[in-house]
């Protein structure tokens, strides 16, 4: 199962969660194949994902969770959610944890983690690990909980070029029901930052906005939007 303190990314429709068939993997497809395997328990125990903010790795960890029926949780992610909880991840399929970096400097969390990389590790249980910088540099105290971090291949993401984004705007537009067209993509991935959560924001605003307007997504109206009018 999934545990409840899941996050999914708000930009995601209810009925399109994130998954390995709507991930646009770009120049990461290495790293999407070694996440696919890893969940699948083919591939590596322990992977690490680093990469800047925007470049999917929260959507693969939740994929992946989904995928093999495991757990994902972000340490940071929930502000109820204490270290007592990796207790209830310890006889999971797979385990996925995201933003691992929050638990640095905080001995109980650091402490948690290390012992849950432990239960796993007896178990032959596999391990994803998310977080912007790689192991060495995220700034834990325990030495042993980063050296095990590290024992597995560190994958770096990049993000997306923009004709890449564009594919990611057509593929969520049309899941809500939208079709962006061609120069509206255009205009956005040219226009706003290279950061496809950024741009899924904005895509549900368009949406919620067009639907209370009752006007077409067209170039006029988007910027009137990104202008903070929101008419066009």
């Amino acid at each position: 199962m999934i545990l409840p303190v899941v996050q999914y990314p708000l930009a995601f429709p209810a009925d399109d969660p994130p998954s390995f068939d709507n991930f646009v993997p770009g120049p990461n497809a290495p790293v999407v194949r070694a996440v696919r395997e890893s969940a699948a328990g083919r591939g590596d125990r322990v992977l690490y994902l680093a990469g800047p903010s925007g470049t999917g790795k929260t959507h693969l960890l939740v994929a992946a969770a989904r995928a093999a029926e495991g757990f994902y949780l972000d340490p940071g992610g929930e502000p109820g959610i204490g270290p007592a909880v990796t207790e209830r991840l310890e006889t999971a399929r797979l385990v996925c944890l995201d933003g691992v970096g929050a638990a640095a400097g905080r001995p109980d969390w650091e402490e948690a983690l290390f012992r849950l990389f432990n239960a796993l590790e007896s178990a032959g249980t596999p391990l994803i690990v998310a977080e912007r910088a790689p192991p060495g540099r995220l700034g834990l105290r325990l030495p042993d909980l980063a050296s095990r971090l590290a024992s597995g291949p560190v994958l770096g993401l990049a993000g997306l070029d923009e004709p890449e984004l564009g594919r990611v705007l057509v593929a969520r537009a049309r899941a809500r029901g939208i079709e962006l067209p061609p120069p509206v993509v255009a205009y956005l991935v040219a226009r706003e930052r290279r950061d496809v959560p950024h741009l899924l924001a904005l895509l549900e605003r368009l949406d919620r906005h067009s639907l209370a307007a009752q006007r077409p997504v067209t170039i006029p109206f988007v910027r009137s939007l990104i202008e903070g009018s929101g008419e066009g």
